[in-house]
């Protein structure tokens, strides 16, 4: 393998032209130095960087936020049960309590 061989590479979805760009992309997002090596080990899927996600495939279009596939409707909120002192609506006294009691 040619060391200058420019090696495009996907950078949390960015596209950059080169390992170099990618290292200097990817320590903007991490707010420390990146070097190329850690980049390329990324690349090769020999190791990862906590933050980073590196692929040499152009990533998957996700669907854009809050739009359901075509011919499904978005489900309803899930209803919830107001929280009862007191199930089923008895009383401390039908429950064998007789002093207040919190």
């Amino acid at each position: 393998m040619q060391p200058a061989r420019k090696r495009p590479v996907y950078v949390n979805g960015a596209y950059c032209p080169t390992l170099t760009a990618g290292a200097e992309y990817a320590g903007g997002i991490l707010s420390r130095e990146v070097k190329v090596y850690e980049i390329q080990r990324a690349a090769n899927g020999v190791s990862k960087i906590c933050g980073i996600d590196v692929s040499e495939e152009q990533p998957a279009a996700a669907e854009p936020a809050g739009l359901e596939p075509a011919g499904l409707e978005p489900a309803a909120p899930e209803r919830k049960a107001p929280l009862l002192r007191y199930p089923l609506g008895e009383r401390p006294l039908d429950m064998g309590i007789t002093k207040a009691w919190c």
